[in-house]
C-alpha cells in the first residue's frame, strides 16, 4: 500500500496538481483537520432517523467542499482518460464522486454515543503533503485511525486523501476501481456506477434509519 501512496502522490506532480506553496494561507493543516472533525461531531448528533441522512449531508457538504479539492482529486482517480474528456464531462464526473464522498461521510457517522477527535501531531508526507494524524476516540470501541493527506493549492491547504487505519489510501483504492472502469467501458459507465453507489448509500441510510 505504501507503493500504491508513492505512486499517487507522483501522480499528482506529473499531472500538474502540486502547487508550489505560497508563502501564507489562511489555515493551518491541523486547524483544517479540526474542523472536519467538529462538523462530523456535529452531524452525528443530528442522530438517525428518517430524515437525518439529508440533514447530515447538508449539514457536512460545505465543510467538505472547503476542505477537500475534489476536483483535483476526481482528476487523479480518472487517470489518464482525464485528457480525452470534454469540460462538461469533466464538471459531471467531479460533481457526482463529491456527492458520492460527502454521501460516503453522512452515511458512515451518525448516531452520537461520546465519540471525539484527537488530533496526534503533524508529518511530512511524500513531495510537500503534510499527513495530520487524527484519531476517532469512541467509548465502546477501539480507537480508529483517520489520517489526512493535505497539500497546498494556491496557498490553501486542501484535504486530498484519507489513510484509513493510517496505511490504506483512500483515494488510490478509488483509483484502481474508477480508473478501469472508464479506460475499460468509458465516461457513461464510469458516471453510471457513481451514480449507484450514491442511489445505495442514500437507500441503505434510509432502509437503517426506519
Amino acid at each position: 500500500m505504501l507503493a500504491q501512496f508513492r505512486a499517487l502522490i507522483v501522480l499528482l506532480v506529473v499531472t500538474g496538481l502540486s502547487i508550489i506553496p505560497a508563502q501564507s494561507q489562511s489555515r493551518t493543516p491541523e486547524e483544517l483537520v479540526a474542523t472536519i472533525n467538529n462538523g462530523l461531531i456535529e452531524a452525528m448528533k443530528l442522530g438517525g432517523g428518517q430524515d437525518a441522512f439529508q440533514a447530515r449531508f447538508d449539514m457536512l457538504a460545505p465543510i467538505l467542499e472547503e476542505a477537500y479539492n475534489f476536483p483535483a482529486m476526481t482528476r487523479v482517480i480518472v487517470g489518464k482518460s482525464w485528457t480525452t474528456l470534454s469540460d462538461e464531462q469533466k464538471e459531471s464526473i467531479t460533481e457526482a464522486f463529491s456527492r458520492m464522498s460527502i454521501s460516503t461521510f453522512a452515511a458512515r457517522f451518525k448516531n452520537y454515543t461520546g465519540q471525539r477527535f484527537v488530533i496526534q501531531g503533524t508529518k511530512e508526507g511524500l513531495r510537500g503533503s503534510v499527513i495530520v494524524e487524527n484519531e476517532l476516540i469512541s467509548p465502546d470501541r477501539e480507537p480508529v485511525r483517520l489520517n489526512y493527506v493535505l497539500r497546498q493549492f494556491k496557498g490553501e491547504w486542501r484535504v486530498i486523501d484519507v489513510q484509513l487505519g493510517a496505511t490504506v489510501s483512500e483515494l488510490a483504492l478509488r483509483r484502481s476501481e474508477y480508473g478501469s472502469v472508464i479506460s475499460r467501458d468509458g465516461f457513461d459507465a464510469l458516471i453510471g456506477l457513481l451514480n449507484n453507489k450514491i442511489a445505495e448509500i442514500e437507500a441503505d441510510a434510509s432502509s437503517t434509519a426506519s
